[in-house]
């Protein structure tokens, strides 16, 4: 007799690897399925992943052609991408549309490849059903449509609704600003009215109304030359007119109109201009209006000791010169919170001090727009 014991080996070992694949195969939570050679590659063979995928019962279609019960919605582009898997020895993939027992129509990434094995030739194909995720990105990608074309609809809203608002600013500004004259006029002659009715006056009564009304005029006067330089700045029609000035000048002058409220309050005011000098170039009007507002603020709100007006280079090249002035007081001071919206229109460090003080909120405003 013949030595068959390297055949009996081959042959086992064959069996075990089998038995392997079809564990592995069986096993596995992808659907799959395997065509054989000697079968013309015709009937699959489908493992439980591939029936719980597509809901078909085992013994209604195993050993069958997918065709004889319409899996596949376009059988003739399957055959191409079948052919074309068994022509090639590497993995393919390709998109299909497949039909689920239920009728419902399953969107699957096909991926097949051919295994030599025992001279013969396995179709080895997977099936990752894919239906949720392409739903999902199709609905995003419709979400983000619907999105862009809100956003760009609302974008659109709030540029016209933004330009009509600084329409709307500009018209009011412009309004005021060339109202300039004719609000100012019949004010300086209440004014001046009053004055030369003073001076016709005796009664201490009469004269003691007069001084009431001047008072009223001013403060009123005072608020309108506010509202007006704001509306003028805002509306771009502020010009700044530069010419010479001194400095000692305006400073001493901003002094002098403060020093009799700071005098009947016992004040002190002290002036440092750190030999500044004698001339400079720019609008000198402008800047006596800052700082006679940051006087008046510190006087305004200063009960006891000193006000320091101070001016300080802080550098020079040659002809132009960065001056620091800055207004020093002992008064109540302000807190972080107040200091953040100090420079606002409108808007006083606290609410009781229009009450209390007086004034309209604008000054610190006009001034930090002046600076600017």
């Amino acid at each position: 007799g013949r030595d068959i014991s390297s055949r009996k080996r081959a042959e086992l070992a064959l069996q075990r690897s089998e038995a392997r694949f079809q564990a592995l195969f069986e096993l596995s939570p992808v659907a799959m399925a395997v065509n054989f050679e000697h079968d013309h590659f015709s009937a699959p063979h489908w493992n439980r992943a591939w029936f719980d995928n597509f809901g078909y019962a085992p013994e209604a279609v195993q050993g069958k052609n997918g065709n004889d019960f319409c899996l596949c919605l376009d059988p003739e582009s399957r055959q191409r991408y079948f052919n074309a898997i068994l022509q090639s020895d590497e993995a393919r993939s390709f998109d299909e549309r497949m039909r689920h027992a239920n009728g419902d129509i399953r969107e699957v990434i096909v991926t097949g490849r051919v295994i030599h094995t025992a001279g013969e030739r396995l179709l080895v194909t997977a099936f990752h059903d894919v239906t949720e995720q392409r739903r999902a990105e199709r609905e995003l990608h419709e979400l983000n449509a619907t999105l862009e074309s809100r956003i760009e609809s609302r974008t659109a809203e709030l540029m016209i609704a933004k330009q009509q608002a600084e329409q709307a600013s500009l018209a009011k500004g412009s309004f005021l600003a060339n109202m300039s004259h004719e609000i100012r006029t019949p004010m300086n002659a209440i004014i001046g009215l009053t004055h030369i009715l003073r001076r016709d006056l005796t009664n201490q009564h009469s004269l003691e109304r007069i001084d009431k009304i001047d008072n009223a005029a001013q403060h009123l006067l005072g608020i309108i030359n506010d509202i007006l330089d704001l509306s003028k700045i805002e509306a771009g029609k502020l010009q700044l007119d530069c010419t010479d000035f001194s400095v000692d000048r305006i400073v001493i002058s901003v002094a002098d109109m403060v020093r009799d409220l700071a005098v009947a309050k016992g004040l002190e005011i002290v002036v440092d201009t750190d030999h500044l000098p004698p001339v400079l170039h720019g609008d000198g009007k402008r800047l006596g209006q800052i700082l006679l507002n940051f006087v008046s603020n510190a006087v305004k709100f200063t009960d006891s000791g000193q006000v320091v007006l101070r001016c300080r280079i802080i550098n020079n090249q040659g002809n132009t010169l960065l001056i620091r002035f800055e207004v020093a007081d002992t008064g109540i001071g302000m807190s972080p919170e107040q200091q953040s919206h100090l420079f606002r229109s409108f808007e006083q460090a606290d609410e009781s001090t229009t009450r209390k003080y007086g004034g309209t909120g604008l000054g610190l405003a006009i001034s930090f727009r002046l600076a600017k």
